[in-house]
């Protein structure tokens, strides 16, 4: 065995041991034998091992002190053969989990039990002065009569809402009133799992419906969603349940009120996620309920009811941390039948008929850019029907 010298003390130990034969000895006899047995052979090993019998470690350097423990336990190893080393790592390795007691095996496989929560809140939760976008996607909707965008491919929608860098997507999960069920949530969190690795990551999905009962919420995990909506009116005071139901699916629960009364119920419930309901309320009595409702939730989230750009910015002055969107981004995506649209940039000036069935996605980028840009209405335009961001590049006009 080669003993390699440390740096310090190195030009010692090659005049003390010059030979491999008398560093071998020392692996063998120990370092204070192997001096006793080679110093009648060199007066310097003499003088060195009459300073280590006296105990006088000041002529021994750190060096060769560290070294002797490291040959000590070297030494240790090799009085056990391979065979009993295999054997004590087996003693102390852990048994199979099928001889666990339930108890002990639930410890054990603790990674897994545990629900990973939290996706939603880490998606839409950006600093103070700052407002995320939650994406919805329907195809119909009751509360406008007469909207209907046909989203021929779903997969297409949820990858067009990536690519407009909203913060997540929220699928309503009613095919009576929306359009759009479950299965189509599955879709879209498929697509999203596409952008695993990118920069940024796949949204997070959040299924919107009323649910009512757990077996509801378990359906929505299924699909891979990060969150469901519930409300605080219709489910009283079933909601810390279905709240506490949702958690150990692994799901956020954004909960839907409409006064300040039910914020302050939604966060005794334990929802992280508080969401003022615009579009029944509209913008300036959710303002209104924002800044006086002495609630601590993880984001305030404005559902619904956007329909101008400067409404999102009004809503982020007043504390609003993420707000819900739907028709006005499915339009600006889809268009609206017979609509003409007036383009700019380098698409040119010329007015073209707009078409249901493609995805715009110029235009979809163009209108997140405006909702989350650090405006204010003293600098905005008048309507959503123009805008323009100070310095960009791009103006967008809508005529219908």
């Amino acid at each position: 065995a080669r003993i390699r010298p440390a740096r310090s003390g190195g030009r010692m130990l090659r005049s003390l041991f010059p030979s491999r034969a008398a560093a071998a000895m020392c692996v063998i006899l120990g370092v204070e034998s192997a001096l006793a047995f080679m110093a009648p052979m060199s007066p310097a090993l003499s003088l060195f091992a009459a300073g280590v019998d006296r105990g006088s470690r000041a002529l021994a350097p750190v060096a060769i002190r560290r070294r002797n423990q490291n040959l000590q336990s070297f030494a240790m190893a090799a009085r056990f053969t391979e065979e009993q080393i295999k054997a004590k790592q087996g003693a102390a390795a852990s048994p199979p989990l099928e001889d666990l007691d339930p108890q002990t095996r639930g410890a054990r496989n603790i990674k897994t039990v545990v629900p990973k929560v939290g996706r939603l809140v880490r998606a839409i939760k950006k600093p103070n002065g700052s407002i995320s976008v939650i994406g919805e996607i329907k195809r119909t909707d009751p509360a406008y009569p007469g909207s209907a965008f046909p989203i021929p491919d779903m997969t297409e929608a949820s990858c067009g809402y990536y690519l407009s860098k909203v913060h997540a997507v929220g699928v309503w999960a009613d095919a009576e009133q929306y359009g759009c069920g479950l299965e189509d949530a599955r879709t879209v969190v498929a697509a999203q799992q596409g952008y695993k690795g990118s920069f940024p990551g796949p949204c997070a999905v959040l299924a919107c419906d009323l649910f009512l009962e757990e077996h509801q919420l378990a359906a929505v995990a299924k699909t891979g969603a990060a969150g469901a909506l519930l409300s605080c009116a219709l489910l009283g005071d079933k909601l810390a349940g279905m709240v506490t139901a949702a958690t150990g699916l692994a799901l956020d629960s954004v909960v839907l009120c409409e006064s300040a009364d039910e914020l302050a119920v939604a966060a005794k419930a334990g929802a992280k996620l508080l969401a003022l309901d615009t579009r029944v309320m509209g913008v300036d009595a959710a303002i209104a309920v924002a800044e006086t409702a002495a609630v601590q939730c993880e984001v305030l989230i404005a559902a619904g009811g956007i329909k101008e750009i400067q409404d999102a910015w009004r809503l982020r002055d007043a504390g609003f941390g993420s707000v819900m969107i739907g028709e006005m981004l499915l339009t600006a995506a889809y268009g609206k039948e017979g609509e003409v649209r007036q383009g700019g940039g380098k698409e040119g000036m010329g007015a073209t008929v707009m078409r249901t069935d493609t995805l715009k996605q110029d235009d979809l980028n163009s209108l997140v850019r405006g909702l989350t840009i650090k405006a204010s209405l003293k600098y905005g335009p008048t309507s959503a029907g123009a805008f323009k961001e100070k310095g960009a590049k791009f103006k967008k006009h809508y005529e219908v």
